[in-house]
C-alpha cells in the first residue's frame, strides 16, 4: 500500500517548482481557486488540495492514471496563459517527464 499522504510527501508537493509555478501564475491573472475549479468542471477544493499538497497534480506527482496534458491545457484555457507562460509551462512538463523517463531507467 503506497501512502502519498504523509506530511513530508505534502510538503514536497507544495514546494515542487511546477506546482508553485501554476499558484503564480494562477494569482498574477487573479484568478480565484473557485473560478479555474469551476471553469474545469472540479469539484470544490480540488485545486487548494493540489495547491497545498495535500492531492497530487495529475499524472505527474504521486502514483495517478490521469493524463497531464488535457488537464494542463485545460488549466491554461482557464487561467487565460500568456503565450511566455504556455511556452514556460510545457518546457517544465518536458523536463519533469523525461526526468521521471530516465529515473525509470
Amino acid at each position: 500500500m503506497n501512502n502519498d499522504s504523509g506530511p513530508g510527501r505534502r510538503r514536497l508537493r507544495k514546494n515542487h517548482p511546477l506546482v508553485r509555478r501554476l499558484r503564480q501564475i494562477r494569482k498574477k491573472h487573479r484568478k480565484t481557486l473557485v473560478d479555474m475549479e469551476a471553469c474545469m468542471g472540479l469539484p470544490f477544493d480540488t485545486l487548494k488540495h493540489m495547491e497545498e499538497g495535500i492531492r497530487p497534480l495529475p499524472g505527474i506527482i504521486g502514483d495517478q492514471r490521469t493524463a497531464i496534458g488535457p488537464w494542463m491545457n485545460l488549466w491554461m484555457k482557464c487561467v487565460e496563459a500568456t503565450a511566455n507562460e504556455r511556452d514556460e509551462l510545457q518546457n517544465m512538463l518536458v523536463s519533469l517527464i523525461l526526468g521521471q523517463w530516465s529515473d525509470s531507467e
